[in-house]
């Protein structure tokens, strides 16, 4: 079993103020281009303490991969929240991650359950203490906190983004703690073509006669006046005189 992580690095994060989301949902696939845009992360979080995407995986060429994680606490002893079994997972055009159960707020305030998202083939799913929940959904968790559950969103390259729960933990005096858990992108397989590409016949021997056009008979003058057959030539025999 891996011991408890706590890691303070710079994150993204699905931004959720008041519960209207701004879009920023963070991405783990590196700058240059790959054949696959899927991975997965545990959970990550911006604002007043960030958290590194932990655990985390991408598979750029199709090879399945793999990692879990014990316990996840903020940097600050988990007083502002402490995450328990996560998992993830990415292959070709799917991925997964899970949070099993957590707490905020120095463990004031427990999390409604297990947090579980799935992608396949840009398409994604989510579940919420064994049930499904509709995207954009705002549950209140105290005076304190909010949580945005199935948070989604589509890149510009058709991949999907599927954020189970975004976390927002308000502190006093200073910014908000923004944290995402269970995030898994994918993108669409492409589907080759059934049939090879089909070329033109080449042309069958052709077994009609020559296309130059035949001779004709000539043409009447201009003139209008019919032309005189040439005069045919004839033998005489002419007697011999002596």
């Amino acid at each position: 079993m891996q011991k408890s992580r706590s890691t303070a690095l710079t994150a993204g994060g699905a931004v959720v103020a008041g519960g209207a989301i701004a879009a920023v949902v963070f991405s783990l696939m590196p700058a240059s281009a790959a054949t696959y845009d899927d991975n997965a992360f545990g959970a990550g979080a911006s604002g007043a303490v960030p958290v590194t995407p932990t655990p985390s995986v991408a598979s750029t060429d199709g090879s399945p991969k793999s990692a879990s994680l014990a316990t996840l606490q903020s940097p600050d002893q988990g007083a502002l929240f402490t995450l328990n079994g996560l998992k993830v997972s990415a292959a070709a055009n799917k991925a997964s991650a899970s949070v099993a159960s957590g707490t905020i707020l120095g463990g004031s305030v427990q999390l409604p359950g297990a947090f579980v998202a799935n992608c396949s083939n840009a398409k994604g799913s989510v579940t919420v203490a064994g049930r499904s929940v509709t995207p954009g959904t705002v549950v209140k968790l105290g005076a304190a906190a909010s949580l945005t559950e199935n948070v989604q969103q589509r890149k510009p390259d058709g991949a999907l983004i599927v954020v189970a729960g975004v976390l927002t933990i308000n502190t006093p005096g200073g910014p908000a703690e923004i944290v995402n858990l269970a995030s898994a992108t994918c993108d669409r397989a492409v589907v080759p073509s059934s049939s090879p590409p089909t070329s033109s016949p080449a042309p069958s021997p052709s077994t009609s006669p020559s296309t130059s056009p035949s001779p004709s008979s000539p043409s009447p003058t201009s003139s209008g006046t019919p032309t005189a057959p040439p005069p045919t030539p004839t033998t005489t025999h002419l007697p011999v005189t002596g």
